[in-house]
C-alpha cells in the first residue's frame, strides 16, 4: 500500500499536507544529471518548474491518497521527473527538485531510482541552508525511509525516519506510523516500541487509519509471539520466563485468553496460588465454559 501523505516541517496542521503535494508546491525552483534544452536562465527554469508541477501535482496527490494511476498519469510523472532532474543540473545545491523527481519515481514504483535521487539531493546540500531547504531535507529522509522499507532494508529505513523525527516531527502521525511499521518488521520485532509510537501518534490524530490498523496488527502478532515464547518456557519449567512473556503479551493485547491460561498455569506451578486463581477468574469472566479455567480451579482446590 502506498504511504499516505505526510507533513512539511512547519507547526500546526501543516503535517496534514500530502508529501507529494507539499514538495511540488515548494518547487519554485529545480533537479538531476543533464540540463534540459532551453534551461539556461532563471526565466526558462521557472517555465520548466511550472511544467513539472502541472504534470505531477494531481497525480502525486492521487498517489498519496492510494489511488491507482493510469498509463497516461505515469507518462506525465515520468516527464515531470525528467524536468525536475534537468532543473537540478541548472541550479545545483537545491534539494527540492531532487525530491520532486524522487516522489515521481516512487509513484512509478521505481524505488531504486527514487533512493538514488534522494541521496544525491541530500549530498548536494551545503552545511548551512535556507529553512525551506531544511524542511525539504526532512521530507527527503522520510521518503528515503519509505523506499528503503519497500526494498526491505529495514535497518536503513529506520535510520532515515529517525532522522526525520529527530529533525522536527517528533509527534507526526505519518512519521511515527512509518517508524512503527519498521519496528514490526525487524527481527525480532519491537512491538513495545511500535505500540508507543502509535499511541503517541493517536494523541495527535485519534482517527488515523494507518495507526489504528497497525495497532490491531500488533495486538494479533505480539499475542501469538508471546504465546509461543511462553509455551516453550512453561515446557522447560522456566515459570518466571513464562509469566514474563505472558505479561508482556497481555500488556499489548489485554484479556487474550491463551496467555491468561498459560500464565495461570505458570503461577500455579511456581506456587503463586492467589495469582493463578486471579487469572482463572479472569478466564471465567470472559468465558464461563473455559476449560483452562476449570482445570486451574480444580488444581487449586476450587470447583471445576
Amino acid at each position: 500500500m502506498p504511504a499516505k501523505g505526510k507533513p512539511v516541517a512547519s507547526k500546526g496542521s501543516a503535517w496534514l499536507i500530502p508529501v507529494g503535494v507539499a514538495i511540488v508546491l515548494l518547487l519554485g525552483v529545480w533537479i538531476v544529471e543533464t540540463r534540459a534544452p532551453g534551461v539556461g536562465t532563471d526565466a526558462q527554469a521557472s517555465v520548466a518548474a511550472k511544467q513539472a508541477r502541472d504534470l505531477s501535482l494531481k497525480h502525486l496527490k492521487d498517489y498519496d491518497d492510494g489511488k491507482l494511476l493510469t498509463e497516461s498519469d505515469m507518462r506525465d510523472l515520468r516527464q515531470a521527473a525528467h524536468l525536475f532532474e534537468s532543473l537540478a543540473a541548472y541550479k545545483p545545491g537545491d534539494i527540492r527538485p531532487w525530491v520532486g523527481a524522487a516522489k515521481c519515481y516512487q509513484a512509478l514504483g521505481e524505488d531504486e531510482t527514487a533512493i538514488e535521487r534522494l541521496q544525491k539531493g541530500l549530498a548536494s546540500m551545503a552545511p548551512v541552508v535556507a529553512p525551506e531547504l531544511t524542511d525539504t531535507a526532512i521530507e527527503a529522509h522520510y521518503l528515503l525511509s519509505v523506499s528503503l522499507f519497500k526494498k526491505r532494508d529495514y535497518p536503513d529505513a529506520l535510520k532515515e525516519v529517525n532522522l526525520a523525527i529527530k529533525m522536527f516531527h517528533q509527534d507526526s502521525p505519518i512519521y511515527l506510523s512509518q517508524r512503527a511499521s519498521i519496528y514490526i518488521q525487524l527481527k525480532p520485532p519491537k512491538y513495545t516500541e511500535a505500540t508507543h509510537d502509535l499511541l503517541l501518534a493517536l494523541t495527535v490524530d485519534p482517527k488515523d487509519r494507518r495507526c489504528l490498523g497497525l495497532l490491531k496488527l500488533i495486538g494479533i502478532s505480539a499475542s501469538n509471539a508471546a504465546l509461543q515464547a511462553a509455551q516453550k518456557k512453561l515446557l522447560a519449567k522456566d515459570y518466571k520466563g513464562a509469566i514474563a512473556a505472558c505479561t508482556s503479551g497481555l500488556a499489548i493485547s489485554p484479556g487474550f485468553q491463551p496467555l491468561l491460561a498459560i500464565r495461570g498455569a505458570a503461577y500455579l506451578d511456581s506456587g503463586k496460588d492467589d495469582l493463578a486463581r486471579a487469572d482463572a477468574e479472569s478466564l471465567i469472566a470472559k468465558d464461563p465454559d473455559s476449560k483452562d479455567a476449570k482445570i486451574l480451579l480444580s488444581k487449586l482446590g476450587g470447583k471445576g
